[in-house]
């Protein structure tokens, strides 16, 4: 066994170098991190040219961005705002419209594959920088673009030398345009043939040097605007949606591109403060503001840790990060399907946001010790509670609020009479837990207080008067009611997703009045009904075993029907698992008990074809189904990560679209991809609707399955909602790895497992001094707790189950180790730079070289 001053010198000298609290810093408790070397390691890399906008690489600062790729003679832009929200009209609802594009042209063939001696793109994601270089016997080019985290400014710096017969030089032409498109919102299913439909009044012009296109729709005003510093340059005006700079010609040309959106949401001045951004950034100068961007990003990343043994699953994560980061930092959230990273004009089908979907997008953001990103989600939705509670009344309950499945962000509760949405309750009470996350995970008081309790008992008053007694059963009961997007029957009762919504969120609304000391009566009444609620729905099925239904008929019967439980139709969105997630009831606290091999028994039995919008990876994570887990995010990632930069498709089943779909045996993950290259598929019947349109149009990447595979990894190495921390509780067979995360009670969490399984420590750094509750990791009672900042040893508890409780104070930092366990501060977390494509089966990172 080691000696305990070994401890309090290795401790000491985590101490003297590093503060967890210290941004400057790189190491946490325990373990040291050389991120910039580790992110390093996950640049997606193209070999070659990405001409295609599905397949460009993703920039924003958060609220603005966008995707860039390349084109025969540079490349092209499409830029996007969060904000870019119009009212409904005649074509589609509320569209979040793009704001343009800008089109970078060397007037020489640069980047075209004919001509190539080299090339590389490459999204670097520690610094939120992609870049693009080429050799061919004209030139030498060097562009390297990002969307500054400290302003609206989307830079574009370009270096380029000509060779060669090409020794005159070359010029170069910037192209701002915005020529909108109807949305098709209706996508497959319909769609206007009114091509002037969606363009909007954009008109171009010119200021001094600069230009910039002003944009009018219903309820939006915009303006983008453009300059070019750093070479002599004259601006145009093509017509009155296109306007160009162009510059003299160069053999060694230094331009530096910048571009700014302002929208009516956020100005009076559009175009002055549009061009005020441009003159901030030219005065500031483009190195000094890089230079604060890189910090922006440098202190995100050292937020947190996760290193795996899955180097491609790794990646997928940490995109998941660098993507949020890059869309969700202003005044509403990341939209579902598409967030900023559309690229075909205004075309985003399904304009209308979906609550499951969006919130797919914030999963796991908490863990991340990503918190201040879910505050564009919670801060629209409380903004738009008024509307919310229109919805309530209109369906008989005062002084409540309810969401319906679709609705947009100016409160509009779309499809709410359509009959697979009309009686599911369930989407203001999620949308509840993501306000009751950031409440949990943060300790903050005030935002309890203000935001996060007047929401979620709004949420549950809902149910308080909707609810009706049963005086037979002695229970409450809840009728009509329905599961998620459920259209075969909207006529059920006592639906397994309003259970265990129900008993979250009053829950939920006892703790926070209690801590509020508010509310006596309301807890009584909140607690009488938690006291009465139904049983959950099973069905014992031959060669199954027992499973969870997703409601009961009018007569009492568990709803589906075993047969069509068999079929597997039941697993849309795990209705029938709500209790393990979203509604974080049940975990492995009841492991053993008939109500955990019941869940256990419907999280084995998952199709391998629901992926997009099921979180059942979570779940077996939830259910400390390690090995499970890995296979659906395995399963997922082969099916649903589509696109070469790392984005994922958010529909499990267009291989149907295939030419191959009915003669390959394993057409549903081999043909996945099919749509994306073969030009000659279009919409039918037979495949997702009537409309006979081309499917190469509506090619679209999105977030929302990606956040899946990402919320599962981060719940298979810490898990805290069940009133302790636990540290790697699904952790695959074979698997090793270290992490720093966050955990409700407002600790930042570092450990490391071996490959033997054993934790080598549990770091724990309390920001708001709560008591500590650690389920012990190892088969030890002999526990050390250190303050690390007096360097005395911490009392604490070890219960029968297991239980560490030890109390801690604010900022508090504290070392966890099993006598028989040894530490070593030599070893760094580092990685070499990725240079080439990534492969995993199906899927890949970036692109090899074809030339």
């Amino acid at each position: 066994m080691r000696s305990y001053s070994r401890i309090i010198s290795l401790l000491l000298f985590l101490l003297l170098t590093t503060h967890i609290r210290a941004r400057e810093k790189k190491e946490f408790i325990g373990l040291n991190v050389d991120y910039k070397n580790y992110l390093s390691k996950h640049d997606i890399v193209f070999q070659t040219p990405n001409y295609e906008g599905f397949e460009g690489l993703t920039i924003g600062n958060g609220d603005m961005g966008g995707v860039v790729w390349c084109t025969k003679s540079g490349i092209e832009l499409q830029i996007n705002k969060s904000d870019l929200f119009d009212k409904p009209n005649a074509e589609s609802r509320t569209t979040l419209r793009a704001a343009g594009r800008l089109k970078v042209d060397f007037g020489i063939p640069n980047t075209e594959w004919l001509y190539l001696n080299d090339f590389e793109a490459r999204m670097g994601m520690y610094n939120a920088t992609s870049s693009f270089k080429s050799k061919t016997p004209f030139s030498d080019t060097n562009i390297e673009t990002w969307v500054d985290a400290n302003a609206n400014a989307w830079i574009i710096d370009c270096k380029l030398e000509t060779t060669g017969e090409l020794q005159s030089g070359t010029s170069l032409t910037v192209k701002l345009e915005r020529w909108g498109s109807r949305s098709f919102g209706g996508w497959y299913g319909g769609y206007s043939k009114d091509a002037s439909a969606g363009l909007g009044k954009s008109k171009a012009n010119t200021r001094d040097g600069d230009i910039y296109i002003t944009e009018h729709f219903d309820g939006l005003d915009f303006v983008v605007a453009c300059r070019i510093i750093g070479i002599k340059s004259a601006p145009k005006i093509k017509n009155s949606k296109l306007a160009v700079i162009e510059t003299g010609k160069s053999n060694a040309m230094n331009a530096k591109i910048i571009v700014s959106v302002v929208t009516s949401n956020e100005s009076d001045h559009l175009l002055e403060d549009a061009i005020k951004i441009l003159d901030n950034k030219e005065k500031e100068s483009i190195e000094k503001a890089k230079i604060a961007h890189d910090t922006w990003w440098k202190s995100f990343w050292e937020r947190s840790f996760v290193s795996i043994p899955d180097d491609y699953i790794e990646n997928i994560y940490y995109y998941r990060r660098y993507l949020t980061a890059s869309a969700s930092r202003a005044s509403f959230p990341i939209v579902f399907n598409g967030s900023l990273w559309t690229w075909n004009h205004d075309l985003r089908q399904w304009v209308t946001p979906h609550h499951w979907n969006t919130q797919q997008q914030y999963w796991g953001v908490a863990v991340q010790n990503d918190c201040d990103l879910m505050l564009p989600y919670i801060n629209t939705y409380f903004r738009l509670m008024p509307y919310a509670e229109a919805y309530a009344e209109e369906r008989g309950v005062e002084n409540a609020i309810l969401w319906s499945e679709a609705h947009d962000f100016h409160g509009n509760m779309v499809y709410k009479y359509r009959g697979d949405m009309i009686n599911n309750f369930t989407p203001a009470s999620q949308i509840a837990s993501v306000f009751w996350e950031y409440y949990q995970f943060t300790e903050d008081k005030e935002f309890l207080k203000e935001k996060c309790y007047p929401f979620i008992k709004k949420a549950a008053q809902f149910y308080m008067g909707y609810l009706k007694w049963d005086e037979e059963h002695q229970e409450y009961y809840s009728f009509p009611t329905q599961p998620y997007e459920h259209a075969q029957n909207n006529e059920l009762k006592n639906s397994s997703s309003d259970r265990y919504m129900i008993e979250a969120l009053l829950s939920w609304c006892v703790e926070a009045a209690q801590t509020l000391k508010v509310d006596n009566t309301m807890i009584k009444e909140w607690t009488n009904v938690l006291n009465h609620l139904w049983k959950p729905p099973v069905l014992d099925i031959p060669d199954i075993g027992k499973v969870y239904g997703t409601a009961f008929t009018k007569d009492g019967k568990p709803y589906p029907d075993p047969a069509e439980y068999r079929s597997g139709g039941m697993y849309h969105f795990d209705a029938h698992t709500t209790q393990v997630f979203p509604a974080n009831i049940m975990g492995l606290d009841k492991k053993g008990s008939e109500d955990f091999r019941t869940a256990e028994n419907v999280s084995i039995r998952q199709p391998s074809y629901k992926n997009a919008i099921t979180p059942g990876s979570i779940v077996s994570a939830r259910l400390g189904l390690g090995n499970l887990a890995l296979k659906k995010m395995t399963n997922s990632i082969r099916r649903m990560q589509h696109f070469p930069q790392g984005l994922f498709y958010n529909l499990d089943h267009w291989y149907r679209l295939s030419k191959y779909a009915d003669s390959i045996s394993t057409a549903e993950v081999t043909c996945q991809r099919d749509y994306i290259y073969d030009k000659r598929m279009h919409y039918s019947k037979k495949t997702a609707g009537s409309s006979g349109l081309p499917v190469a149009p509506f090619i679209q990447c999105g977030m929302e399955a990606m956040s899946i595979v990402s919320t599962t990894l981060s719940e298979m190495l810490i898990q805290s909602h069940e009133g302790k921390i636990r540290v790697f509780p699904a952790i695959p067979d074979n698997w090793e790895g270290a992490f720093v995360l966050r955990a409700r009670g407002a600790f930042v969490v570092s450990s490391e497992l071996d490959k033997k399984k054993k934790v080598a420590f549990v770091g724990i750094e309390s920001l708001k001094g709560n008591l500590c509750k650690l389920q012990n990791p190892w088969n030890s009672s002999a526990v050390e707790i250190l303050d690390v900042e007096t360097n005395k040893k911490v009392k604490y508890k070890l219960s029968k189950g297991g239980i560490i409780s030890f109390y801690t104070k604010a900022n508090g930092i504290y070392m966890i180790t099993d006598g028989d366990m040894d530490i070593s501060s030599d070893k760094t977390y580092t990685g070499q730079q990725n240079n080439g494509p990534k492969y995993f089966k199906e899927a890949v990172l970036g692109s090899k070289r074809d030339f």
